[in-house]
């Protein structure tokens, strides 16, 4: 019986992947351009995926700012992939991602923003 419950268990993480960590988006709109500071951002969003430095042609405002990337995936399979016979023909698998890029100036405040999401689909059956 445990390894009945084990086997499934297994088969149910198995449907889904993540990389990242998820963070709340409606709290990145509290971000305030030339206000709000780098360690107000981390209050509100936790540690950043990455962090870097751009100079010259990448810099937002002047020749140096240094920059904070939120980012997080999230891909399931369809239930019916895992139908026996079913799956082969109208399996598929939703994925969505998100991120939010802080720039920062030499005063560690926000100087911009830029965000993204996106959902797709992807669809591994023969028939679709």
């Amino acid at each position: 019986m445990r390894s009945l419950f084990a086997l499934a268990f297994a088969i149910l993480l198995s449907g889904c992947a993540t990389v990242g960590k998820d963070f709340d988006a409606q709290k990145a709109d509290q971000i305030v351009e030339g206000q709000t500071t780098k360690s107000e951002v981390i209050a509100l969003l936790g540690k950043p995926s990455m962090t870097g430095t751009s100079t010259g042609g990448l810099s937002v405002e002047g020749d140096y700012s240094t920059y904070a990337v939120y980012s997080f995936a999230k891909s399931q399979a369809r239930p019916e992939t895992f139908i026996p016979f079913v799956g082969m023909l109208v399996g598929g698998v939703d994925s969505e991602s998100k991120s939010l890029t802080v720039f920062y100036n030499e005063h560690d405040v926000v100087t911009a923003t830029s965000s993204n999401q996106s959902s797709q689909g992807a669809n591994t059956g023969l028939l679709n």
